[in-house]
């Protein structure tokens, strides 16, 4: 059995990348959740995760979306994918929508590189168990972990790059929150870039072993 553990190139990036990309506005549900991506970045220290309201009634101000890619390729291809851990490191979060977070799938323009456009290539499947901002440890040092389920290690590739991402559970099922004014759930996280003592890098922890091969043996 072997661990072997993965991060995002920092940047620039060559083979991966991890960061964000963003709806910006003063504008309703609909329009921030399916507009088109104003915004990205994938070479801050912090990636931030925030679901925002404007002090306009209804009117919302950002949703963002994460990304993290990973180069599994190491895996041998014979190896059985026995279980992994995304985890990271949050160093803010504010929770006025009671909100959780959702690992899925992504599939950005580039595997080095984010613009804008990526904002919709996120997926809706869950491929780990959610987890409460409320119940995130935030003291920029600890790892957060989510245990992906039998399709998250289904996705995680032995031949070449595995694209996670999280995203707000309410940005995912598309289910506006009630709404506040000028309110926020969000966590930040260090990123690939980050500068915090020690190395607290998004990572990917995955335990394979050699799968077992039952021996034929033939008696002539």
């Amino acid at each position: 059995m072997t661990v072997s553990t993965f991060y995002p190139d920092a940047d620039v990036e060559t083979d991966t990348v991890d960061g964000w990309a963003e709806h910006v506005g003063d504008a309703v549900w609909d329009t921030i959740h399916d507009g088109a991506g104003t915004g990205s970045n994938d070479a801050h220290s912090v990636n931030f995760l925030d679901l925002c309201s404007t002090s306009t009634t209804n009117q919302w101000e950002r949703m963002i979306r994460n990304f993290y890619l990973f180069d599994t390729s190491s895996i041998p291809d014979g190896d059985a994918i026995d279980s992994a851990t995304f985890e990271q490191v949050f160093t803010a979060s504010q929770d006025d929508f009671t909100s959780s977070i959702s690992l899925v799938t992504t599939t950005p323009n580039a595997n080095n590189d984010l613009v804008n456009g990526d904002y919709t290539q996120v997926g809706t499947t869950k491929q780990a168990t959610d987890v409460t901002i409320a119940g995130l440890t935030v003291d920029s040092s600890t790892y957060n972990a989510m245990t992906l389920n039998a399709t998250g290690l289904g996705n995680i590739s032995k031949t070449g790059i595995t694209k996670f991402g999280t995203r707000h559970l309410a940005d995912l099922s598309d289910t506006e929150p009630t709404w506040a004014s000028s309110s926020c759930s969000k966590a930040s996280s260090a990123s690939a870039d980050e500068v915090l003592a020690g190395d607290k890098r998004p990572k990917l922890v995955v335990t394979h072993s050699i799968a077992f091969v039952p021996k034929i043996v033939c008696i002539s």
